[in-house]
């Protein structure tokens, strides 16, 4: 299990934008420990988001995406993950 776990949900990110989030995130994640992992919680959305959290989980291993049909709001993508 990883030292840190950052649960962030997402709906209707443009895939720029998520991107460039998911970099930050994770530099600033690195300067603490390379134990840590981000879980990307797609709540339901409309756009192509799942596709750019696919992609990002593909590029690293830290990152894993988790999909909800409908939007389940952040308080239960949070439960989830």
């Amino acid at each position: 299990m990883p030292h840190i776990s950052v649960v962030v949900p997402v709906y209707n990110e443009e895939a720029a934008t998520l991107s460039e989030f998911v970099l930050q995130l994770k530099i600033a994640l690195a300067a603490i420990t390379d134990d840590f992992e981000l879980i990307l919680v797609d709540d339901g959305s409309q756009n192509d988001a799942w596709v750019s959290i696919v992609s990002l989980s593909r590029a690293d291993r830290r990152v894993m995406g988790i999909r909800f049909s409908s939007m389940a709001f952040c308080i239960s993508s949070q439960d989830m993950g």
